[in-house]
């Protein structure tokens, strides 16, 4: 974990802690911070069992506050209610390593409107550089607080037409159900926000955290980030258009062997310039980046296709079946078949094409 988020994005107030605000409203969806919460919370459990020193699994905590534009008690949809730790004006004195801002259940504009306080919060932990994640129809709030001008953005589907004549600056984006614009994460649903929950708890912690995590909340639910995102490249901190042509090259070549040098004097640039720029904007090695799309490639196709494990070892770019068993269990805590069996036992019954048969 020495490359871990912990190690990266240390809060003020613990150097082993993760702070986390969730912003509370009357109309919060409680099911859209819930999950998420359950999900990191697990996942530093999973860490801390990692670590062999007893001490470090004790430091090693996640600190979740409930943030609201006053104190007291909020009911939420249900009939569910939960009680704000913090107002925003005290929240704004804490730096969290992680904001969530959850999906309204009624019209988002007049709860975002009413919500004064909570847009003076956001205004000033973004000029922090602050991770924001908004759930469907919470980034109407990032909208109103005008953090969204200029990027991209999405939201529940049922108001993209109400948004984007709201909000004409924010670049909405129909087609993705994640976005990213610098610090800045937009999910259209509830499903996608886990989706990138999955995607932040690998950078928190590592990739077997992170299928772990997975596996444990319904692995038939989960689509690889790359398939729903779409990242702001203009507005991006971590940007760089050579890491995005050599992500691109990757993903060409995944059935090959990895030659890193090749690659770099394709892109005219140092192996070890590469490798530096590579790490700083995706906080994977090339190796560990052609790893994970290729796993993610044989999760796909052990999916949708009836392809067998050697065939599918073959085009995902391992030796042979063996090796890709290895790694894949390695990842993901299951052996190839047994991650059919689990993410088939959902679906609907229908013919499901090999992938040699799809191509033709």
């Amino acid at each position: 974990m020495s490359q871990s988020y912990i190690a990266k994005h240390l809060s003020k107030e613990s150097k082993e802690s993760i702070l986390v605000h969730v912003l509370l409203s009357a109309s919060t969806l409680s099911s859209s911070f819930s999950l998420p919460i359950e999900m990191l919370c697990a996942a530093t459990e999973r860490a801390r069992t990692q670590l062999q020193d007893r001490a470090d699994r004790a430091k090693h905590q996640i600190q979740i506050q409930l943030v609201a534009e006053r104190q007291g008690h909020y009911p939420c949809h249900a009939g569910l209610s939960f009680s704000a730790d913090l107002s925003a004006a005290a929240a704004t004195e804490q730096t969290p390593d992680l904001i969530l801002i959850p999906s309204y259940w009624r019209h988002p504009l007049n709860a975002a409107n009413s919500s004064q306080g909570l847009i003076d919060y956001l205004q000033i932990q973004e000029s922090r550089g602050v991770r924001m994640c908004s759930s469907g129809t919470g980034s109407t709030l990032l909208a109103v607080a005008g953090i969204l001008d200029g990027k991209a953005a999405t939201t529940h589907w049922f108001y993209f037409d109400e948004m984007e004549k709201r909000f004409p600056k924010i670049r909405w984006k129909r087609s993705h159900r994640i976005t990213q614009s610098s610090n800045v994460f937009c999910a259209g649903s509830v499903n996608a926000l886990a989706d990138l929950c999955i995607y932040l708890i690998e950078q928190m912690y590592s990739p077997q955290v992170a299928h772990a995590i997975a596996n444990q909340f319904s692995p038939e639910a989960r689509q690889p980030l790359q398939e729903q995102l779409f990242r702001d490249h203009g507005h991006s901190a971590l940007n760089d258009e050579l890491v995005a042509e050599a992500q691109d090259a990757l993903q060409r070549e995944l059935s090959s062997r990895l030659n890193s040098e090749a690659l770099a004097k394709n892109l005219g640039i140092s192996l070890r310039s590469l490798q530096r720029r590579f790490k700083t904007a995706t906080g994977l090695t090339l190796g560990q980046y052609q790893q994970t799309i290729r796993i993610d490639l044989a999760k796909s196709l052990l999916r949708d296709s009836n392809a067998g494990i050697e065939e599918i070892a073959l085009i995902c770019g391992f030796n042979d079946s063996p090796h890709l068993s290895r790694l894949f269990k390695k990842v993901t805590q299951l052996s190839p078949s047994q991650y059919r069996l689990n993410v088939r036992a959902k679906l609907f019954e229908g013919a499901i094409e090999s992938p040699t048969e799809r191509m033709v």
